[in-house]
């Protein structure tokens, strides 16, 4: 146990001492992932005095996140008010990203034979990647002179637990989880005046299986004759993963989630901990916690530090019912079919991009009732008809064009596409109306990487669409990496995401229902006003089984905020 508290301390010097906090460090640290792990198995086995702090330290090493990282810069530029500090925060973020392109251009550059290998082209990426790193170092210098709380954000050192526990409301609890193959499945309680440090009785691999069935269930694609949800299975798995917390739980009402592995596509508000076989009064974890998810520790202190109002002055912007030529579904999504054309030219002359087909993308299903949901939410925060981008409207070109930072509430109500789930795409988005002739401005696509490049300050984006928490399709992505990262980049401080394809009028009732509750109760919590909407719906004979109640997750900052107080 000296010998593993050495090398952890160690290791949590190296990290500390990095400048930057670059993709690079990031993976520096993501690759020391076993290491910590095992850290904390052995720091479970020991049970001394200072376990359960020192294991939730290297819990946070171990689960380094970029889209924590993007969280608390949203937050640095909300803090900015929109002045020159946030200008050249967001100028930051773009270099980095610039950097972590550049850098992997010149792999695939070094990873060619000696025969096809570019010399000129590697030794001038190598200097573009040296002259980015050092203006990144210049530039995370000059903003923390100017705003000293900058390195304490964006740093990958833990967050203490006695620093966490000030920023936890009394009805509010953070679990977090972490789940490796080798050391096991761990969990940790965090409340206003303690915190609890838990070993799990499951492996990865049977987390894995037991929430991949669940969800098979809660999938309209997987489950299209609307089979029995399996009330056993969901109890087993509560019984596994939450019910030894809830001892430590007592007066939450609020529970902010930090999942791990296979958790992060499970919505908790499904497992059951109680059962009733008339199947009339089941206790699901719905009817007593409301959920909300952020990607890291640190990403609450971020939130919650810098949570000055938001920088817009229109309340709402809805994009929604394209215009599409295939039959009417019944779910937001689309089939398996390629929507992109090969070899597209770039407009910036750096070589192929992909660029969506805007005939295959014209032949998905519309959804007419994405209207109607839109008009709801815009008559909820007393927004007017001109707020809606519907039809011809709602296009690339309307969204690309328009100043968003004004606006508090954004919401795409239309297909939403993960990565991988069609021939030929590379990134996850969203479907919108297709021009005649699609073009890298506008194809009727709206990327993951386009949504980074706008410019939001939004308190909250809706994403009605299916599958927007679904990675982005990298090989070992995180999970929230495809478009609600993109959407935090862009400086969305709350998202709604869906966690499977979501199934079209159960969605409407929910946004609406949802909105409706958060505009009319200033003490209301984002997580518990979709608590709210889902138990309501759920009291619906026609929308009973969770594949239509359960959906969505709010991922951001869930709790009520000083602003609306």
């Amino acid at each position: 146990m000296v010998y593993s508290r050495r090398a952890f301390e160690l290791l949590r010097k190296r990290f500390a001492n990095i400048e930057s906090n670059t993709s690079g460090a990031q993976s520096e640290q993501k690759l020391q992932r076993g290491t910590f792990a095992a850290h904390i198995d052995r720091l479970d086995r020991a049970r001394d005095a200072a376990s359960t702090a020192e294991s939730f330290d290297a819990f946070q090493l171990a689960q380094a996140s970029s889209v924590g990282q993007r969280v608390a810069q949203m937050a640095i530029r909300f803090a900015a008010q929109g002045g020159e500090l946030a200008k050249v925060i967001r100028e930051r973020q773009d270099a980095e990203a610039k950097l972590a392109l550049t850098d992997k251009a010149l792999l695939d550059a070094l990873g060619q034979s000696p025969a096809t290998r570019n010399n000129s082209r590697i030794a001038s990426l190598r200097e573009q990647v040296s002259n980015l790193e050092k203006a990144l170092i210049e530039q995370t210098r000059a903003i923390s002179s100017r705003f000293p709380e900058y390195d304490a954000l964006v740093s990958p050192v833990p967050i203490a637990v006695a620093e966490l526990q000030k920023l936890l409301k009394p009805d509010e609890a953070m679990v977090t989880y972490l789940t490796d193959e080798k050391a096991g499945t761990f969990a940790w309680v965090s409340r206003g005046e303690k915190i609890e440090f838990v070993r799990l009785d499951i492996t990865s691999k049977q987390l894995s299986f037991q929430v991949a069935s669940l969800r098979a269930q809660l999938d309209p694609a997987q489950n299209q004759r609307l089979q029995q949800f399996n009330l056993q299975a969901s109890q087993t798995l509560y019984r596994k993963i939450f019910a030894p917390l809830e001892a430590s739980l007592a007066g939450a009402r609020h529970i902010i989630l930090v999942p791990d592995g296979a958790l992060q596509s499970l919505p908790f508000s499904v497992l059951v901990d109680k059962i009733d076989m008339n199947a009339k009064s089941n206790t699901w974890l719905a009817d007593r916690f409301a959920f909300s998810t952020i990607p890291s520790v640190s990403a609450l202190r971020a939130l919650r530090t810098l949570n000055g109002p938001a920088m817009s002055d229109i309340p709402f912007v809805g994009f929604g019912n394209p215009v599409l030529g295939g039959r009417p579904g019944e779910r937001r999504g689309v089939a398996a079919r390629s929507i992109f054309a090969a070899d597209a030219s770039s407009s910036t002359g750096q070589g192929p991009i992909n660029m969506a087909d805007v005939d295959a993308i014209r032949q998905a299903d519309p959804l007419p009732e994405t209207a109607n949901e839109l008009r709801a939410l815009a008559k909820t925060l007393s927004a007017p008809e001109t707020a809606l981008y519907l039809q011809d409207r709602a296009t690339e070109t309307a969204v690309k064009q328009m100043d968003l930072s004004r606006h508090r509430v954004i919401a795409f109500a239309t297909h939403g596409v993960m990565a991988g789930e069609m021939n030929g795409m590379v990134e996850p988005g969203l479907i919108l109306t297709p021009p005649k002739v699609g073009t890298v401005l506008d194809d009727g696509y709206l990327t993951a990487s386009e949504v980074a490049q706008l410019k939001l300050s939004a308190d909250w984006v809706l994403l009605s669409a299916c599958n927007t928490a679904a990675p982005d399709g990298t090989v070992g992505a995180e999970g929230l990496s495809g478009l609600a990262r993109a959407f935090f980049y862009a400086g969305a401080r709350s998202l709604l995401v869906s966690n499977w394809y979501v199934e079209s009028e159960s969605a409407v009732l929910i946004t609406t229902e949802m909105l409706k509750s958060y505009a009319a109760d200033a003490m209301l919590g984002k997580g518990e006003a979709l608590r709210v909407s889902m138990q309501k719906l759920r009291n619906n004979p026609k929308y009973t089984h969770p594949l239509y109640w359960a959906p969505f997750t709010v991922v951001g900052e869930g709790g009520a905020t000083a602003e609306r107080k």
